[in-house]
């Protein structure tokens, strides 16, 4: 929330001038009665014939005029006076209210703050407590202080909230004040104006006069011989409209005759094409369908499984489609003759949009407690990167034993090379090898290893890998094929086909996975080898958490979000998941003798470090 502003305005100066302007008006008033009571008097004596009795005339004369004038200006002066007392009265209280409203406010901050503590000390007790099934009882006390964190902080938001609300509200009656006072002033000037205007109005009246005199005798005298003729014209456009009006309907209906035939024709001859179009290309479709499955089934029949089976599937398919095999040789071959993309440190400041802005500052503040977390960070890379290029954000971690672990997370598919090939190497082509030649380096391949490199990486820390669709692909493969000599330890994924792909047992996987999400089925496998090391989490009915079944609300349920949401749901229901990776992040109450923020990078509880490259 935004810290409510200072109050606008000064209550003591306003009220100075107010005295300026009342003293004004007063002084204005008894100059007005001082012309008056000598006006009064002059005309009590009587006046002497002759030039000195004209003299006097004008004398009483232009002191009436001046009178007026000072009645004039002691009115506008008064009704200023009023109006800007009152607004006084309410700019006092805007600033009574702005001071209680920052009071409520920095109260509320400081209860939000204290809350927002709390709730990651009880997350942490809670975590640890899961870590001890022989006494539940202490979850079930970290459960019930996790939820009255919770609670306080929400109340903090509210009241955080409420005073901006007060304050608001606060500024709107202030401006309605100072409208009506304006609206005031403005009228009471209005009032008493005078001068070269109101001579031109009185001689436009006298005109407005003469002219409504000679229109009345003109209506009387030629009222009668006027209506003969009006009656006469009025009778014989009647009929010449009637006439008018059946001809023109006659004609629109021929015509919408006439134009209705010409469309229904049009439409039934393109149904008819569209129908023959959409049966002869459902008739290709399910050829290239049957095809597929055939070979599917052939290759199975015949032992393969994996990028082998894949490969036989479509080449298949490019067969009885040759359109279609042909843009996959030529994604293909036009990946492998592509160099090594320069990789350099993401430039913040170089980054455009609010959206790309804010999933920056996440990936650089936003803390690591759980799977969850670690999983998030894929939608993050992804909307900094985009269609232009990709993003590889690295964290470097030290634990409470002192070890340095990484954590690498790896954006998804952001170019689909349609109808044009932008600069993101997290693309199409990059796919296409790595589920058909994964011996095959893809570009977005071998920066994502130089950025490793230039990370700082050593071959023996613990390096654990996180993504979602081609993010998640990588780093099956990359932990199977031990690319680059480093020490992998683990994975978090999503929407991701892996389950072909032989990852050592000993190396802990957690994978997500949507039951109506086509994705993860791309290696052809439905469902992998679950083991002790090897987590696999379903949403709907397949999910087994609860009575009833995890659910994302998304029909396909291929988003980066969706599987946040699902992974989190099952961590309300058994926090246990996050035991095979929890070595990848610690709080800083946990490495008290660690120097957070210090020089030494190894004194350093977590860094954070993005990386990107085009093609």
């Amino acid at each position: 929330m935004s810290a409510i502003p200072a109050p606008m305005g000064d209550p003591a100066a306003l009220d100075l001038s107010v005295e300026r302007y009342a003293a004004t008006t007063l002084a204005l008033e008894a100059a007005a009665a001082q012309m008056e009571r000598a006006l009064r008097d002059s005309e009590d004596g009587s006046d002497r014939a002759g030039g000195e009795g004209l003299a006097m005339g004008e004398v009483r004369s232009r002191g009436a005029r001046t009178s007026r004038a000072l009645r004039a200006a002691e009115e506008r002066y008064g009704a200023v006076t009023s109006a800007l007392r009152d607004y006084s009265v309410e700019l006092h209280a805007f600033h009574q209210a702005t001071r209680r409203s920052h009071a409520d406010y920095a109260t509320a901050r400081a209860d939000h703050s204290s809350a927002l503590w709390r709730v990651r000390e009880e997350r942490t007790r809670l975590r640890e407590a899961s870590m001890s099934p022989d006494q539940p009882h202490l979850v079930e006390e970290a459960r019930a202080e996790l939820a009255m964190a919770d609670a306080a902080a929400e109340s903090a938001a509210e009241a955080l909230a409420a005073a901006e609300v007060a304050y608001e509200r606060a500024e709107e009656a202030l401006n309605e004040a100072a409208a009506v006072a304006q609206a005031r002033i403005e009228g009471g000037f209005d009032a008493t104006e005078d001068g070269l205007l109101d001579y031109a109005l009185d001689v436009w009246d006298s005109a407005v006069g003469l002219i409504d005199a000679v229109d009345q005798w003109a209506a009387e005298f030629l009222a009668r011989v006027l209506q003969v003729v009006v009656d006469a014209v009025e009778r014989v456009l009647l009929a010449v409209a009637f006439v008018l009006v059946a001809v023109a309907l006659l004609a629109v209906l021929i015509v919408a005759v006439h134009l209705i035939t010409v469309a229904i024709a049009v439409i039934a001859a393109a149904l008819a094409v569209a129908l023959a179009v959409i049966v002869d290309v459902l008739r290709h479709v399910l050829f290239v369908v049957t095809t597929g499955a055939v070979a599917s089934a052939l290759s199975g029949l015949l032992g393969l499984e994996g990028a082998a089976r894949l490969r036989v599937v479509v080449a298949a398919v490019g067969v009885v489609c040759p359109p279609l095999g042909l843009f996959i040789v030529e994604r293909v071959r036009s990946e492998i003759g592509r160099p090594t993309p320069e990789v350099e440190g993401l430039d913040a400041s170089a980054v455009e949009g609010a959206s790309a802005a804010a999933a920056i500052a996440s990936l650089n503040t936003a803390p690591i407690d759980d799977v969850a977390d670690v999983l998030s960070r894929a939608g993050w890379v992804d909307t900094v990167g985009g269609s232009d290029r990709a993003v590889v954000d690295v964290v470097r971690v030290v634990g409470s034993d002192g070890v340095v672990r990484w954590i690498v997370t790896l954006p998804s598919t952001k170019d689909w090379d349609l109808p044009m090939d932008l600069g993101a190497p997290n693309d199409l082509d990059a796919d296409l090898i790595l589920m058909l030649f994964p011996d095959l380096q893809t570009q977005y391949e071998r920066a994502v290893l130089e950025a490793m490199r230039l990370a700082g990486i050593g071959p023996q820390d613990e390096v654990l890998l996180a993504g979602w669709s081609l993010g998640g692909i990588l780093g099956g493969s990359l932990i199977e094929s031990g690319a680059g000599g480093y020490h992998y330890a683990g994975l978090i994924c999503a929407g991701a086909s892996i389950d072909g792909m032989a990852i050592p047992p000993d190396i802990p996987v957690l994978q997500v996975k949507h039951v109506l999400d086509p994705v993860h089925r791309a290696d052809l496998i439905e469902r992998g080898e679950v083991t002790d090391t090897h987590l696999e989490l379903w949403d709907g009915a397949r999910s087994g958490a609860a009575a009833v079944p995890i659910k994302t609300g998304n029909v396909v349920g291929h988003a980066n979000a969706d599987y946040v949401a699902t992974l989190t749901q099952h961590l309300a229901y058994d926090p246990a998941i996050n035991d095979l990776f929890d070595q990848f992040w610690v709080s800083p109450a946990e490495v008290p003798a660690l120097l957070p923020g210090g020089s030494d990078p190894d004194h350093a509880n977590s860094e954070h470090r993005q990386y990107a490259f085009s093609e």
